[in-house]
């Protein structure tokens, strides 16, 4: 996977709990990383628009930028991430006093003020930041707070319903079979009120998942027709795709 400062990314996600771990100091923390994240993009974006290039192509170059995984690019971004150093704007982020819809509109700002920089003109199309987590099963496995406990799975979900009314989208990716773990049970989504879309006397708002676990679906209404694949098109990893990752 990828690393940062050294050490693979995942150990700052699934650090173990101690005693003294609070849940919303976690959420925090991975809020921070999050807002990081898209401080380091926003830094590229403002380089990217000085080439000229068109703003159709922005997706593209920056997958381009970042290279393959453990690039040097990559490394950097998501070193910069974990330093536990104040992002500007946001260095009461740990306070606890501060609250959620507070901070929620101060990260809405924030977002839209990077998102509008490569909104095409005279369109309505909205552009959206992804994070995608490959592997995501290590998420649900540990423990990270202690008061009360709740898996990394569980806060960093939290950590996005600060970011619940700004174009950001997670996908969380994994070949593990036990969507129990991830879908939105009482057992790991405590309380009805993290599902609610507003947070009135509380701060518990969550962003259920979609779970689901594609193995056939396709875009068309059959996979395969009858007499008219040849063996090299079967054989493709085009064609191979249509039945799911291997």
């Amino acid at each position: 996977g990828d690393m940062a400062d050294g050490q693979p990314l995942v150990r700052f996600f699934c650090t173990k709990t101690t005693k003294e771990t609070l849940e919303l100091h976690v959420q925090r923390r991975y809020l921070l990383f999050l807002l990081k994240i898209i401080a380091f993009v926003d830094g590229w974006i403002n380089l990217w628009k000085r080439s000229g290039l068109g703003i159709e192509r922005v997706a593209a170059d920056w997958k381009e930028y970042l290279g393959p995984p453990l690039s040097p690019e990559r490394l950097k971004m998501y070193t910069t991430a974990i330093d536990p150093s104040p992002l500007r704007g946001f260095e009461d982020i740990s306070d606890e006093r501060v609250e959620f819809d507070h901070l929620r509109n101060r990260v809405k700002i924030f977002i839209d003020s990077v998102s509008k920089k490569i909104e095409p003109a005279q369109t309505d199309i909205q552009p959206v930041i992804v994070f995608y987590f490959d592997e995501a099963h290590h998420l649900s496995k540990t423990t990270v707070s202690a008061e009360p406990n709740r898996t990394a799975y569980q806060c960093l979900c939290k950590a996005f319903t600060y970011m619940m009314n700004a174009p950001v989208f997670a996908l969380f990716l994994s070949t593990y079979s036990r969507l129990s773990e991830t879908v939105s049970s009482s057992r790991n989504f405590w309380s009805s009120r993290p599902m609610s879309s507003h947070s009135e006397g509380s701060d518990d708002n969550m962003n259920a998942p979609f779970v689901e676990l594609p193995f056939d679906a396709w875009k068309e209404p059959s996979l395969v027709i009858e007499g008219t694949h040849s063996a090299q098109e079967i054989c493709s990893l085009k064609f191979m795709a249509r039945f799911g990752r291997p």
